[in-house]
Formats: structure tokens, sequence, C-alpha cells
């Protein structure tokens, strides 16, 4: 079973809670607990188990292996931070990457720099050209090497590039087998 965090308030343009609910479930066994709606509980899909937690603020003793995605935003208190997680963070957002500095996690910075690692090369009305810049280990344990892959962009709307780069960066560590970056790779 893989768990996920999502940490951070939602913003009017945020889609990466949509995108998390209906892009998983294809591939998992998809329980979402979104603790900002009230406690609103989703579970959709079929196959490996994935539990997603979307919450303002970070959980206390998560030190389970755990992916944990950073809102832009989002803060990350340093007594919290366990080596065992991947962390998803956005290269501008100056403080989840200065709390994260110097510990032993694995970050992924995602954003617009040729230095994130998950970054993009293209952008259209339809679709977004997804970079992986370096290799990552997958929580399967397979190695993912440097690719790219198109993203489609519903009804044309691009408003949030990094909830879109996020999901694309969750994807590539959960080694979704099922999405057509995994039939690249």
């Amino acid at each position: 079973m893989a768990f996920v965090f999502v940490i951070g308030k939602k913003s009017k343009s945020d889609r990466l809670s949509e995108l998390i609910k209906n892009g998983l479930p294809a591939s998992y066994d998809l329980t979402y607990v979104d603790m900002q709606s009230g406690l609103d509980v989703t579970q959709r899909g079929s196959g490996y188990p994935v539990t997603v937690v979307d919450t303002a603020v970070p959980p206390s003793g998560y030190t389970r292996e755990s992916i944990v995605i950073m809102r832009q935003g989002g803060e990350l208190p340093r007594n919290r931070l366990s080596g065992k997680n991947v962390y998803i963070a956005c290269s501008d957002d100056a403080a989840p990457l200065s709390a994260l500095a110097g510990t032993e996690a694995n970050v992924i910075t995602v954003g617009t720099s040729e230095k994130d690692t998950v970054t993009y090369s293209g952008l259209t009305d339809e679709q977004v050209c997804v970079s992986l810049t370096r290799e990552l280990r997958a929580f399967s344990g397979r190695v993912i090497q440097p690719l790219e892959f198109p993203v489609p962009v519903s009804g044309g709307n691009i408003k949030d590039l990094y909830g879109s780069l996020a999901f694309s960066a969750l994807r590539i560590i959960l080694d979704d087998s099922e999405w057509e970056a995994g039939k690249i790779s």
C-alpha cells in the first residue's frame, strides 16, 4: 500500500485533487480522504491500494514510507520530516525546500526550470509535454530513466501547470504501468 499526503491549502485554480481522484483509479484501488472538505472520503478503482490524504496541515507522526506532495504555499514543519518519504515540491516555493535542505529525504522538484526533476518541454492548449530530467527509483524499485511524455490538458485549460507536473511526478513515483508514460519506459 502506498500513502500519499497532499499538504497545503487549496486555491481556486488548484486542480491537483481532481487529477488524483480522476487519474489514479484506472490503475489503483484509490482511497482519497479530503480533510479540507470535512473528511470527505472517496473510494474508487481496483489494483494496488493507494491512500491519499489531502490536508492543509501535515499530520503529526507520519513515519511510514510515504509520498508527500507540497501544494504551493504549504508549510512543512522540520520536526515531522522523514528520510523514508519522497517529497514533491515546487522549485519556486522556498519554504518547503528550506525545510528539506540538509535532510536525507528524496526531494523531487517540480517547476518550469530545466534544473527541476519534473518540468515541461512543450505546452499547447491540448497538452503539456512533461519531462523527467533525471532517473528516479519508483516505489516498485524500478529505475525510471529520463523521459518525455504528453499529458492531455482537460478542456484546454492549463491554469494549474504545477498541479499537472506534480501529478505527473506522483504517477512516475508510483510506477503507474497503465499510464502512457509507463508504456514509453
